[in-house]
């Protein structure tokens, strides 16, 4: 089994960015493609802001739940995902003590 890391990008308020990065596998990859299908047939702006109602009859609420979990939030949530990639698994390396804050654009 294959594995990846995810990038979701969210736009929070009038462009205010922020990015997720979530170690996936192949299941949770078909998982992704799904709601992508289901984010491109979806023609409003903002298309997480509603995400559950515009989508539950695209994807199961175990689903929508489990793709919520890798979607970037601040208190006050994101509208839009703005973007998903994916690449092979990336593994980092710590060069300082701390927790990565920023944006993989």
């Amino acid at each position: 089994m294959e594995n990846y890391t995810l990038v979701i990008e969210g736009d929070e308020n009038d462009a205010d960015f922020m990015t997720q990065l979530t170690n996936i596998d192949s299941e949770k990859l078909e998982l992704v493609k799904k709601v992508v299908e289901a984010i491109k047939a979806n023609p409003d702006k903002h298309n997480w802001e509603n995400a559950w109602e515009d989508y539950k009859d695209k994807l199961t609420k175990e689903e929508y739940e489990a793709f919520n979990e890798m979607v970037p939030w601040t208190e006050f949530g994101i509208h839009t995902i703005t973007a998903i990639k994916i690449t092979p698994q990336i593994t980092w390396e710590n060069l300082l003590l701390g927790e990565y804050h920023g944006s993989m654009g």
